[in-house]
């Protein structure tokens, strides 16, 4: 299942005037199969605080590569999906969690050890 997140990106025109720079489904859209269920879109990305703001000049901020964690003073805005916990997410070893959360972009945000216990 993808859900669809619609992006409506926002500037001003010379005049100061507000106006709409881009409306239309965001493209970074992740899932994994290692984890059934679950989808990532990012919005936006900024890369320091306070974050220039050049809309029409810059690239789209949410292409490339996918992480979890945003940049030093950074921000990420995104929206996430899961569906229902199964069974057999329910009962994953611990190497299992960490491959999960490796192909989502960070293998050390597993703290899941045997038995459940928080490493």
């Amino acid at each position: 299942m993808t859900i669809d997140v619609r992006r409506v990106i926002t500037g001003h025109d010379a005049q100061g005037k507000a106006i709409v720079v881009s409306d239309g489904p965001a493209t970074a859209v992740r899932t994994n199969p290692l984890r059934p269920g679950w989808q990532s879109t990012e919005v936006w990305r900024t890369t320091e605080s306070p974050a220039r703001i050049g809309l029409l000049l810059e690239p789209d901020p949410t292409a490339g590569s996918h992480r979890i964690m945003p940049d030093p003073q950074g921000t990420i805005v995104r929206v996430a999906f899961f569906e229902p916990e199964s069974d057999a997410l329910r009962n994953i070893d611990p190497d299992t969690s960490r491959k999960i959360f490796s192909a989502m972009g960070n293998s050390q945000a597993s703290t899941y050890d045997t038995g459940g216990v928080i490493r």
